[in-house]
């Protein structure tokens, strides 16, 4: 009955069936990988007998049918009450189903079927299913590829790794060995195991045919064995013959040919974005299963498919990355063979149809590149800009713009279009730097966004991730060559979110800044990339160290005697100038306009900052200043240079103790601490404020600011006004001054035309200071003649003597004094902005006495320690002395 069918290999083949879908007993694990090692006489085995058992059932379900009644599909007799008795029209639809499924099942009308059954027999989708199924079955078993493992392997003659006849060679010395000991297959089942791969499989089913392989008399290539157990490759001299594996090539099924175009078509679709070779392969491989096209027959294909209008070119790290485009003689053969239209209107359509064609096909053309950002050389550059846009585009643009000069907007409108145009593959230098500058000026999400949807600038996601990646990009490193730079560190307290609702999610650290003179730039570009906050605190790390003193050295901290400071502000001259002119020439700058107008000359240079870590700790904890100082000392010992920190006072005075109490052979030894300059500044606004409490100081000043401006103005909180405020109140004492000493009333002068002297006044002192003056803005007269003039001198001598008689009056002795902290003021003012280190220690010691006046202690403390330090920075420190 059964006629031509091998039962034992049937048996055989079910048996091997149940070893790739059970667990190994020597390796725990699923064994799919052995279906590799199944024959194709035992996969035919395997196809045969799902038809014999389909017979046998058929057989059997005719005796049992007239016993009792059961499903002629599934055959089973449970479930007896959704049995239902099948009619002509029921029957018929199953038979039609069973000839599409290719079964043996033949209905009738008066048989019984289960509903469930039935619905899942007939359905189209199931049907398709079991199609597709029996495709997969009968593809496994005729076109399997000849395999290593599929030829005659014996242990005693074979190679138990590569398979290959393992003999002596007298030429190649004994490579061969035979398994000595019965932990050598323990052993190489762990290594594959390890390595998991097809070898490796291979390698494992060889061992699972057999349980000794000592007694088997197995042998192996010494090599072979070295290479399996190094994960490397099979040896060259015992891998498969290239003939061989070109024979066994299948070649491309011919179905593959729609699944192409639809290839195509994912690719027409996506044209904007950066599509390499490898999705498309992959892409293929979904379609028509693996490796059903190679990445070299893909690039073939797209060639002979596209012609001159696809472009694959390696961008940016991405290999193969397909660009299509439309050639300049493919649009211009399709304008002039289109229809002539008698209408002007679709004529004049058609010629701009084809204009944009032309356009976007160089636009198509430009080399993207998303995975790095532009650089700032790039942005700032209105050449380079202009060499991004397109010839053709340029042309366009500067053709239909009216203004004469109209370069940085044909620039910027053509990256808008390009952007436009290809948003997925490109970053124009001008989006991207317009959407940086709005979000550093304003902090605007809707301002950024407002103006991405307009197509001016990028978007504020991307915004996000520039910064996130310029972040992680750079780190703490200092960018650029700094063998010829001077790098200070500033430490202060920071608050960011400080104004929650609910007082919660605030912080309050230590902010940590470099500064380097002259700035460096960074020339490398920054990587785009998705950053997470956990890589960001990869980097932004301090570590935080406890801080226990071992020492009390700084209660032995004594006050030294400070040496007599001989700075010489050789521009003082100009600050009485500047005060002097005033009543004479209308209108006339303040003194800070003066200064910047008149100094002119080389300076080392704007300087970069650098944002470094911050820690989330009170800035005043111990703890938090002592790692502060460690991990200075560690970026600046890392460029080999000094470690010079500024702190402000409390922060300094902390700063100080904790390095006066190290032993002498501690890194923070070296640490210069600087008292910072602002805040110094401010101590003194608050000092002048202090003593002139009182005197009219404070109704004078709301004559021109807000009675609660003046009040924070006198405190020393609002800088730049009470710098502003004090200049004016001083330039109006000065020219009071002027007017009862040189016999000038100014004021019932009248008034003369912008830029005249006035002539209200016969000393010609006066008419010669305001020719230096008008000298000095034109450029005529150095500012070191200037200062030697014999002019200034005068003046100066003048006013001397008047000025000592007024200080005999004590009304007169407190404006006097109020004008000498305004100069001192200045003077500080101008170490700082010039880079006069002498100078900026002279006036922080004029500072003193009004400092202890006022009742700064804390700062007559830390400034006369300051000056003790310093003094000795020469000696201590010569590198920091030379470069301040």
């Amino acid at each position: 009955m059964y006629k031509g069918v091998n039962l034992g290999g049937v048996i055989c083949g079910f048996w091997l069936a149940d070893i790739v879908t059970k667990r190994s007993p020597y390796t725990q694990r699923e064994t799919t990988t052995t279906t590799r090692l199944l024959s194709v006489q035992t996969l035919s085995l395997i196809y045969s007998a799902k038809i014999f058992i389909q017979c046998e059932q058929r057989f059997q379900f005719m005796v049992s049918v007239a016993v009792m009644e059961k499903c002629i599909i599934c055959l089973k007799d449970d479930n007896i009450s959704s049995l239902v008795k099948l009619r002509e029209k029921g029957s018929q639809g199953i038979n039609k189903a069973s000839r599409e499924r290719k079964d043996q099942i033949l209905a009738s009308a008066g048989q019984f079927v289960h509903q469930e059954c039935r619905k899942l027999y007939t359905n189209p989708t199931e049907i398709t299913k079991s199609k597709r199924q029996q495709n997969i079955l009968k593809e496994s078993v005729t076109n399997i590829p000849n395999l290593r493992s599929k030829s005659h392997f014996s242990y005693k003659d074979n190679c138990l790794f590569c398979g290959k006849e393992a003999q002596k060679c007298k030429l190649k010395g004994n490579d061969v060995f035979p398994v000595q000991t019965d932990d050598f297959q323990r052993r190489t089942e762990q290594v594959c195991n390890d390595r998991d791969d097809e070898w490796a499989a291979e390698v494992h089913g060889r061992l699972e045919c057999i349980s000794d392989l000592h007694a088997a008399d197995a042998l192996y290539h010494q090599t072979c064995s070295v290479n399996f157990r190094t994960s490397k490759k099979v040896p060259t001299e015992f891998s498969p013959d290239t003939k061989a594996k070109e024979n066994n090539y299948q070649g491309t099924p011919a179905a593959y040919g729609e699944q192409f175009l639809k290839i195509v078509d994912y690719l027409k679709e996506h044209e904007d974005e950066q599509i390499t070779i490898a999705e498309l392969v992959n892409k293929m491989n979904e379609l028509c299963g693996e490796q059903a096209y190679s990445s070299v027959y893909m690039k073939k294909k797209l060639r002979n498919h596209f012609g001159e209008n696809i472009i694959i070119t390696d961008i940016c790290g991405k290999i193969s990355v397909v660009t299509l485009r439309d050639t300049a003689s493919c649009v211009l053969q399709e304008f002039y063979q289109r229809p002539t239209y008698q209408n002007p209107d679709d004529e004049k359509l058609a010629i701009i149809e084809a204009a944009a064609k032309l356009i976007k096909s160089d636009i198509q053309s430009l080399k993207g590149d998303k995975e790095n950002y532009p650089l700032a050389s790039d942005v700032s550059s209105l050449k380079s800009n202009l060499e991004y846009v397109p010839e053709i585009l340029s042309y366009l643009l500067e053709t239909m713009f009216a203004e004469k000069d109209s370069k940085m907007k044909i620039a910027s409108i053509g990256q808008a279009i390009i952007q436009a145009s290809r948003p997925c593959v490109l970053i124009a230098p001008l989006q991207i730097g317009l959407g940086i500058q709005l979000h550093h000026n304003f902090a605007s999400c809707f301002l950024v966004s407002t103006l991405n949807s307009l197509g001016y600038c990028s978007s504020y996601q991307e915004i996000q991730k520039f910064e996130s990646s310029a972040v992680l990009t750079k780190g703490v490193d200092i960018p650029g060559e700094i063998c010829n730079s001077f790098i200070k560190f500033v430490a202060d307290n920071v608050d960011h979110k400080v104004r929650t609702l609910d007082g919660n999610n605030t912080f309050h650290g230590m902010g940590i800044i470099a500064g380097i003179t002259p700035g460096t730039k960074r020339t490398a570009p920054i990587s785009r990339m998705s950053v997470s906050s956990d890589d960001i605190n990869s980097i932004a790390k301090v570590n935080i160290q406890y801080y226990k003193p071992q020492n009390d050295f700084m209660t032995k901290l004594t006050f030294s005697e400070l040496r007599e400071l001989k700075a010489m502000d050789r521009t003082v001259c100009l600050d009485l100038l500047s005060l002097v002119v005033w009543p004479l020439k209308n209108p006339t700058p303040g003194w800070s306009g003066i200064m910047q107008m008149i100094h002119k000359g080389e300076y080392p240079g704007k300087s970069t900052v650098i944002f470094l870590p911050m820690i989330d700790m009170n800035a005043s904890d111990m703890s938090c200043i002592y790692s502060t100082l460690l991990f200075v000392s560690n970026q600046a010992h890392r460029y080999n240079r000094t470690p010079v920190l500024t702190f402000d006072q409390p922060l300094y005075w902390k700063a100080l103790t904790i390095i006066q109490n190290e032993h002498p052979n501690s890194q923070l030894k070296s640490v210069v601490l600087r008292l910072g300059a602002f805040h110094t500044e401010m101590s003194f606004l608050g000092c002048i404020g202090h003593i002139m409490r009182s005197s009219g100081l404070q109704e004078i000043l709301e004559l021109i600011y807000a009675q609660n401006a003046v009040t924070h103005m006198l405190s020393g909180k609002a800088v730049a006004r009470a710098i502003r405020g004090h200049m004016l109140v001083d330039t109006a004492i000065h020219s009071l001054l002027v007017s009862k000493i040189f016999n000038f009333d100014f004021q019932e002068s009248e008034e003369n035309e912008e830029g005249n002297i006035n002539d209200n006044f016969d000393d010609n002192i006066l008419s010669e200071a305001a020719d230096v003056y008008t000298e000095l803005l034109e450029g005529t007269l150095p500012i070191p003649s200037a200062c030697d003039s014999a002019v200034l001198k005068s003046i100066d001598e003048t006013m001397h003597r008047p000025l000592q008689e007024m200080k005999k009056n004590r009304t007169s002795k407190l404006w006097l004094q109020y004008t000498e902290m305004i100069q001192i003021l200045r003077q500080f003012i101008k170490a700082e902005r010039t880079g006069n280190w002498e100078l900026h220690l002279k006036s922080v010691k004029d500072m003193l006495p009004y400092l202890a006046a006022s009742g700064h202690n804390l700062y007559t403390k830390s400034v006369y320690v300051y000056l003790m330090m310093m003094q000795q920075l020469e000696t201590e420190h010569p590198e920091v002395f030379a470069a301040f």
